[in-house]
């Protein structure tokens, strides 16, 4: 069985646990009992999380202003640090614990 990526941006003010993939496998399961969906051939969801804050100022571009918030930057930041695994480690897939 292969593991979904998820990348979550743009949502500081929730901590990691709340995309822990118990909390949202049981927010499922609530949501179809709520609904009375049949859960015979449900299978919950199976990811690696990863969860990144903001990154650190000196990501910054050269020429921006050292106040800028580095927030909009979390996206390149996040490719780039994909990027980098995907060449350190064939397939790109490394589990958290190893970042």
């Amino acid at each position: 069985m292969s593991a979904l990526k998820w990348s979550l941006l743009g949502a500081p003010e929730h901590p990691r646990s709340d995309y822990h993939k118990s909390k949202i496998n049981d927010m499922a399961k609530e949501e179809m009992a709520k609904k009375h969906i049949d859960t015979a051939n449900w299978k919950p969801g199976h990811w690696w999380l990863i969860y990144r804050t903001n990154p650190p100022k000196w990501i910054l571009p050269k020429g921006v202003p050292k106040d800028t918030s580095t927030h909009m930057f979390g996206p390149e930041w996040l490719l780039s640090e994909e990027m980098y695994i995907e060449r350190m480690y064939p397939g790109g897939h490394v589990p958290p614990d190893r970042l």
